[in-house]
């Protein structure tokens, strides 16, 4: 009887063993990266960007990257866009050259006032990453230096 007993406690143990080490991240841990920033500012050559309004955020998660622009924070409603990145170096490589099946092209077509160029290789250097604080550089086609400041949420 305490045979029975005893596999009783060890099969419901063996369960939440495998319950806590289960893994959101999908596909493997990706650091510091992982989850929701919101990108509280961006400057262009040390100034601010007059035409952004503190609503977009960026979620990393495996290798893919999301950017979400709240339209009306009352009704919550919301746009986003995709694309891929790689973390290497130093750099934050994004690709934002994917195309949807033609009516969803829209979905990788990035937001104009994030001034990302819609290339394969877009290379953000990391300036700073605290795990709760990131600042990302580009520098831009005609020379002009655009620093991202993202914040965890």
């Amino acid at each position: 009887m305490k045979k029975i007993v005893r596999k009783l406690y060890i099969l419901p143990l063996l369960m939440l063993a495998c319950f806590l080490v289960s893994c959101t991240h999908n596909n493997g841990d990706i650091g510091s990266l992982f989850g929701t920033w919101k990108l509280t500012a961006i400057l262009i050559d040390g100034q601010l960007a007059e035409d952004y309004s503190g609503n977009c955020f960026w979620s990393f998660q495996n290798d893919i990257i999301a950017f979400t622009l709240e339209d009306d924070p009352l009704s919550h409603s919301a746009q986003r866009r995709w694309g891929t990145f790689v973390r290497s170096e130093g750099y934050i490589s994004l690709n934002l050259s994917h195309k949807g099946n033609g009516a969803n092209d829209y979905l990788y077509k990035i937001f104009p006032v994030l001034r990302l160029p819609a290339e394969e290789d877009v290379p953000l250097k990391i300036l700073k990453d605290s795990g709760g604080e990131m600042e990302l550089e580009l520098t831009a086609v005609d020379g002009s230096r655009i620093v991202y400041t993202l914040k965890k949420q």
